[in-house]
C-alpha cells in the first residue's frame, strides 16, 4: 500500500520546459510526481509494481542489445492509482537503462518474476515482486 508521509520523495514534483506553448514569451511547464530508485524496493514490498517503459527499441552492438528504457512505480492509494516516474535520488533525472544485461541485472535486485521485456518503442511491461515460497 502507499504510504504518504510528509518526507515522502513520491510529493516532490520534477519539473521540465515543454517545447510549443508559450505563455507571455515563457515556456510552459509540466510537473510529474517522482519516486527515488531507493524507494522501490520498499514499494514493491508493500503492493506495489514496476512499470518498464521502452523508449528507444534494441539493436545488436557486439555481443549485446542496447536500447533505453525507462520506469514508473504504480502503487495505489485510497482507491485511486499512481504512476511515479522513478528518478535517481535527489537528481530529478529519469532512472533509464540501456542494455538488456543492465535490464535484467535491475529486475533480478529488486526480486521481479516473471521478467517480461517491452521490445518496441512505447511498449510497456508490468514488474511485481517473486510470490512463491517466502
Amino acid at each position: 500500500m502507499f504510504n504518504a508521509t510528509p518526507n515522502y520523495a513520491s510529493l516532490r514534483h520534477a519539473t521540465r520546459h515543454i517545447k510549443g506553448p508559450e505563455v507571455k514569451g515563457k515556456s510552459m511547464r509540466e510537473f510529474s510526481p517522482v519516486i527515488p530508485i531507493a524507494e522501490l524496493k520498499p514499494t514493491l514490498e508493500t503492493g506495489g509494481k514496476i512499470e518498464v517503459e521502452c523508449v528507444e527499441e534494441p539493436t545488436r552492438v557486439s555481443n549485446q542489445y542496447q536500447a533505453v528504457w525507462k520506469f514508473y512505480a504504480v502503487t495505489e492509494n485510497g482507491g485511486q492509482q499512481h504512476r511515479l516516474l522513478v528518478v535517481h535520488g535527489r537528481d530529478v533525472k529519469p532512472r533509464t537503462i540501456r542494455t538488456l544485461t543492465g535490464l535484467l541485472s535491475f529486475a533480478m535486485d529488486l526480486g521481479v518474476s516473471p521478467i517480461s521485456i517491452p521490445r518496441y518503442a512505447g511498449e510497456r511491461a508490468v514488474w511485481e515482486p517473486y510470490k512463491g515460497a517466502a
